[in-house]
């Protein structure tokens, strides 16, 4: 008789990132499970994530290292062996494992249990349990990230090679849930442009230590304007159940308003250290430096908000066009879209699952759900998908302006090929980590140790910008000293390749590339706050006019905080060309969400090939407006700029960088 059993775990609730023990009972209902015989449990894949963008180490081997897995029986004659395929007791794991139900993943590890003597018989039980602190082990960490209830997956596996296993259905697994933490910061997301007279809404959100929505909290919070000139209300409360709340306000005169949101508990006041014009001279930090303040409890500082009495025809809309979910074989999680919207509070975002994994239903799935969540004037989506090319092409993502079906990655052939197939106009490829170099523990990631780009390969109607930043670094040059340099941020475990494969080498070449940013998230949180965001000037927001300034290049990337940036040469937007001939003369505004340490404008000198600072300026404000002239212009040159606040985020500086302007000699400026 072919053996059958039923399972329960114990408990069913995990607090995201948290220690604990969970117990798998796995008991036999027909049949026998005897020597040889195998019963094999799955935890969900996101109960395996980690940090670095890796797998933790779940295993059978050490009983006082974390995350040890241990089995018994209930029949004391049956002897039985536990371990866990693949297992590692090394915190960060990077091989990608064959799954017990769906495709490999970086993420799919499994339990085995064998019987090696006796016979389990209707009524025994096989206890899993992951976490068991007996030997030592602190227990096994829960997932990082709320994604629903999720099943646990149990087989029988009959001994011999020829026999089949026995999958437990869905409908009669258990499931895991996953809670977030108490929370650590709070958050507050506005708009970036605002009529005076027209109420808009920021958004505040509470986060626990893994930029989760801390729900289940009760928080209220006074509102305090501290720039600028605005109505709303004296204070607002939590929703408990999105662990979010909206604070309306109306501009009442044109400027920048900044606001702020104070906790409120039953030992402290209203908070007023902050007056209706002391943002700057605190050194306010916005969205990304809310936190507790002295007293305990949580503050955060709006991003700018540029008021106006009627909304400048162009306006900066905030996306994220690089993540991953559970369709990538490094990724997990399946709540993007709505972490996008709901927590992160993009204007847009794309989900760039790696083609190469990709069935027909999963593009599918993809597909139709950038067709949901698209919601003109509120939250653009766009289809795209990542192609991780090895060198000399580097990975690239692919995005559509409206829908298509090309799909062509490193397992069909190269980005020249992709070209080949996309339309003009209606597709863009977006280069990434161009200069990365993955580390020995990533070797069997997709394009070896770095999938290094060779700018000779190019093609300025596809690749019209490229992403300067992202979680894993800086991609501007090769500086292995720098702060945002692969090997100091703590996204993966990679290092900085050698070589000509940095924005600026290809800019050198002569490609016409703007500048975004994104996060490159792997577990279903886009728009994290201090892993990448992509800033696009543009009259609509619609997939079309999103779609359409990007590849006009009206872009800039920033490490995550929702600076305010415009540059012109000769009166020419970012993005854009101007002749030479008459001088060059460079403009820059910039409005920070904290102060600005420096403001740099940067030449890269197509004839000579090199690129220099060519100017400086150390506003030590929050705000900054100049123009400056090129004493020394040459003729064929591109001009960008790059800036940096004075405080941290996340232990990362904060930095923006426009999009070129280039300066050619032709009088014919590019169509």
């Amino acid at each position: 008789m072919t053996p059958r059993v039923r399972a329960s775990i114990s408990p069913t609730v995990g607090t995201a990132g948290e220690y604990g023990t969970w117990v798998v009972r796995c008991i036999v209902e027909e049949g026998e499970i005897g020597a040889g015989d195998t019963i094999a449990v799955a935890l969900p894949n996101t109960w395996h994530a980690w940090q670095r963008n890796s797998a933790k180490g779940v295993h059978s081997l050490d009983p006082k290292q974390p995350n040890f897995v241990s089995a018994r029986a209930s029949r004391k004659n049956v002897a039985i062996l536990c371990t866990v395929p693949g297992g590692s007791t090394d915190e960060f794991e990077k091989a990608t494992r064959e799954a017990l139900v769906g495709p490999p993943n970086r993420c799919a590890y499994h339990t085995e249990v064998t019987v090696t003597q006796g016979t389990l018989q209707a009524g025994d039980w096989i206890d899993v349990t992951y976490g068991n602190t007996s030997g030592g082990s602190p227990g096994f960490t829960a997932a990082l990230h709320p994604n629903g209830p999720e099943n646990v997956r149990i087989a029988v596996l009959p001994a011999g090679a020829d026999a089949e296993r026995v999958l437990l259905p869905v409908a009669e697994s258990p499931f895991l849930l996953t809670v977030a933490g108490a929370p650590v910061e709070v958050a507050a997301y506005a708009p970036s442009h605002a009529r005076v007279g027209v109420e808009a809404a920021c958004h505040v959100v509470a986060l626990d230590s893994w930029q989760n929505p801390a729900t289940d909290t009760r928080l209220r919070f006074t509102v305090t304007v501290v720039a600028g000139r605005a109505q709303c209300p004296k204070t607002v409360t939590l929703n408990p159940e999105s662990g979010t709340c909206v604070v309306p306000f109306t501009p009442t005169a044109p400027g920048v308003v900044r606001l702020m949101v104070t906790s409120l508990t039953e030992t402290n006041a209203p908070c007023d250290r902050i007056g209706a014009n002391g943002g700057n001279e605190l050194g306010i930090n916005g969205e990304d430096t809310c936190g507790t303040d002295g007293e305990g409890t949580f503050t955060a500082v709006s991003n700018p908000i540029l008021c106006a009495e009627e909304l400048l025809r162009e306006q900066v809309f905030w996306g994220d066009l690089h993540s991953h979910a559970r369709r990538s074989f490094d990724a997990t999680g399946d709540l993007s879209f709505h972490y996008a919207r709901d927590v992160a509070r993009l204007d847009f975002y794309a989900l760039t699952d790696h083609v190469e994994g990709l069935s027909d239903e999963m593009w599918q799935e993809i597909r139709l759900a950038s067709q949901d969540w698209y919601d003109p004037g509120r939250f653009a989506t766009i289809l795209g998908y990542e192609a991780t090319f090895p060198a000399p092409w580097a990975h690239h993502n692919v995005y559509f302006r409206d829908d298509d079906d090309v799909r062509i990655g490193r397992h069909n052939g190269t980005v020249q090929d992709l070209w080949r197939q996309l339309m003009p106009g209606q597709a863009m490829t977006i280069p990434h980590h161009t200069g990365v170099r993955f580390s020995p523990k990533a070797s069997n990631l997709p394009g070896g140790t770095g999938p290094n780009i060779d700018w000779q390969f190019a093609n300025d109607a596809f690749r019209r910008v490229v992403e300067v930043y992202s979680g894993h670094g800086l991609s501007e040059y090769y500086d292995p000293d720098h702060p945002l340099a692969y090997q100091h941020c703590d996204f993966s475990l990679n290092d900085s390749a050698v070589g000509a494969h940095y924005v600026q080498d290809g800019w050198l070449t002569g490609q016409r590339m703007g500048t975004i940013c994104s996060s490159d998230n792997h577990q279903a949180q886009p728009g994290r706050r201090q892993t990448g965001l992509a800033a696009v000037w543009t009259p609509a927001l619609t997939r079309k006019g999103i779609f359409d300034s990007i590849h006009n290049r009206q872009t800039y990337g920033t490490t995550g905080a929702r600076i305010l940036l415009k540059a012109w040469v000769n009166d020419t937007f970012m993005g854009q060309e101007t002749a030479s001939g008459n001088g060059v003369s460079v403009r820059v505004w910039a409005v920070g969400t904290g102060n600005i340490a420096w403001i740099e404008i940067l030449r890269g000198d197509l004839d000579a090939q090199r690129f220099d600072v060519v100017y400086r300026r150390e506003p030590e404000a929050a705000e900054a407006a100049f123009s400056w002239d090129d004493p020394e212009p040459v003729a064929n040159a591109l001009y960008y700029v790059r800036l940096r606040q004075e405080e941290p985020v996340a232990g990362r500086v904060v930095q923006a960088w426009s999009s070129p302007v280039w300066v050619v000699q032709s009088q014919e400026k590019e169509v």
